[in-house]
């Protein structure tokens, strides 16, 4: 949706329980939040990044709840793929989701620059079952190319049956600034 002022600048997405959202929220403009306030988001498809949510630049994406399942990107990130911006998921169940890189998020903060503030990297609450990455990275993949930090909160957070073929199956995190992982379960 177009903000006030008539420039596309936020994407607020609300939908009804049991209403499925087949599509691609793409973000390329710096300073954009993205908000997402829960529903079913099932079976979406992209050939490339994050089958819900590709933002780039510094911008905020913001889950509030949600069941995310059976999400594929070809790429990084099946369910959300973010260069150089914010993640930040409260709560939600995220099951089933496949990429190459990353079952359910990729964050690359490589578009930053030394004037660029620290990026965001938050999880408190939700439930992390089933997703695939065909090469490496389970759930997450967290990196820093800019070597400027990551600031990577996870809390609350239930991980369980993801599987990754190479590498990590659960969280894998790069060049963060700080971590905080604190009731966190990593099943099986």
């Amino acid at each position: 949706e177009d903000s006030s002022d008539g420039k596309t600048g936020a994407v607020n997405v609300t939908t009804a329980e049991g209403y499925t959202v087949y599509s691609l929220i793409a973000n390329y403009e710096p300073g954009c939040s993205i908000t997402i306030n829960g529903g079913t988001y099932t079976y979406n498809f992209a050939s490339n990044f994050g089958a819900i949510v590709h933002a780039t630049g510094y911008s905020t994406i913001t889950v509030n709840e949600g069941n995310f399942s059976n999400n594929i990107a070809t790429s990084h990130g099946g369910v959300f793929m973010v260069g150089g911006s914010n993640l930040v998921i409260k709560g939600g169940t995220f099951n089933d989701n496949t990429a190459d890189k990353a079952g359910v998020a990729y964050m690359n903060s490589s578009s930053a620059t030394a004037t660029t503030p620290i990026r965001r990297f938050e999880v408190t609450g939700g439930t992390f079952d089933g997703n695939y990455a065909n090469s490496y990275y389970g759930v997450f993949r967290i990196s820093d190319g800019t070597h400027l930090g990551v600031n990577v909160t996870i809390k609350n957070v239930s991980f369980s049956n993801n599987f990754a073929v190479s590498g990590t199956a659960s969280v894998q995190i790069q060049s963060a600034k700080k971590v905080i992982v604190d009731n966190a379960k990593f099943i099986k």
